[in-house]
């Protein structure tokens, strides 16, 4: 009997996937900074998004979003830098759909 579904990749699919994230999610990093870069504070009125409503988050300015945004992809970046170093290129590694998620593996049809 076969309990769920898992995909197999190997190591160096894996490692080839997580240098590629690592360079979007430094670009996308880069990106957000420049753009938080150009407000000053106090410039701009605070921003309440739509999941801020229901939470109890603080209201930030469009620059701590901007911030936030950098840092969580700079963060991402790191992530898949340290994945992509610490592969076994000649391995097996067999993901569930949850891990590919997380590992932002998409499959095209």
């Amino acid at each position: 009997m076969i309990e769920g579904i898992r995909f197999d990749f190997s190591g160096k699919e894996l490692k080839e996937h997580f240098e590629k994230r690592a360079e979007r999610h430094g670009q996308r990093a880069e990106a957000y900074a420049k753009e938080a870069a150009r407000y000053k504070e106090g410039d701009e009125e605070p921003v309440r998004t739509p999941e801020m409503m229901y939470s109890n988050k603080a209201v930030q300015s469009a620059k701590q979003q901007l911030e936030g945004q950098a840092k969580h992809h700079k963060t991402r970046a790191g992530l898949f830098r340290v994945a992509a170093a610490h592969i076994d290129p000649d391995e097996l590694y067999r993901l569930t759909e949850s891990e590919m998620n997380g590992w932002e593996i998409v499959l095209e049809s």
